[in-house]
């Protein structure tokens, strides 16, 4: 790394042999594990270079406009984010957090408010009510915190839409037991004491 870095320079002509051979056999060494640790496309971009630090130094500049570009495509992505129909919370925020994390990785930092707007503004419209209720708020919760809460609003929502096997209260009333033991015959002619 010191060779590409610049730390270790090419020794004057008047150097010994051994000086000059010991930085040679270095730039080799730096320039093979460069040509080596890229794709095979990039190496015809460098092969022509001098010096393992003008291989690097260009290596770097390519990816770095690279960077501009990536960031609009990603900031584009996460603004236009929408939550598929069926999916769960948790596969839904983690694509977000997938798209935070390679944003971080370029050196873009998205705040914890914008991902939370963000998080809200692509949910289905069964969330509509949470969704308002959330944003009615005095203070837009953290993107951990809005994580929680939605999971735990997702399972509300499971629970109320889970049919009740047999448990709903009121098909025990259709069944209560007759008073009196003359059944059905008896039905209409109201109460005889």
């Amino acid at each position: 790394m010191d060779y590409v870095k610049g730390r270790i320079v090419e020794p004057p002509s008047n150097a010994s042999a051994t000086t000059q051979t010991k930085y040679k056999k270095g730039e080799v060494k730096a320039k093979k594990i460069i040509v080596e640790s890229i794709h095979k496309p990039l190496v015809s971009y460098i092969s022509d270079l001098e010096a393992s630090k003008e291989m690097y130094e260009n290596l770097v500049g390519m990816f770095k406009v690279n960077n501009e570009n990536q960031i609009f495509f990603l900031k584009n992505k996460l603004k236009d984010i929408k939550m598929d129909r069926g999916e769960s919370i948790q596969s839904y925020f983690m694509r977000i957090t997938k798209i935070k994390n390679d944003l971080l990785y370029i050196g873009e930092v998205t705040g914890d408010r914008e991902l939370s707007l963000i998080a809200l503004g692509g949910l289905t419209r069964d969330w509509d009510v949470f969704n308002t209720t959330i944003l009615n708020n005095e203070r837009i919760m953290g993107f951990d915190e809005l994580l929680a809460r939605c999971t735990q609003e997702e399972i509300r929502m499971m629970e109320r839409d889970k049919p009740s096997n047999g448990n709903n209260p009121i098909a025990f009333s259709a069944h209560s037991k007759r008073s009196n033991n003359a059944g059905s015959r008896n039905q209409g002619q109201g109460f005889k004491p």
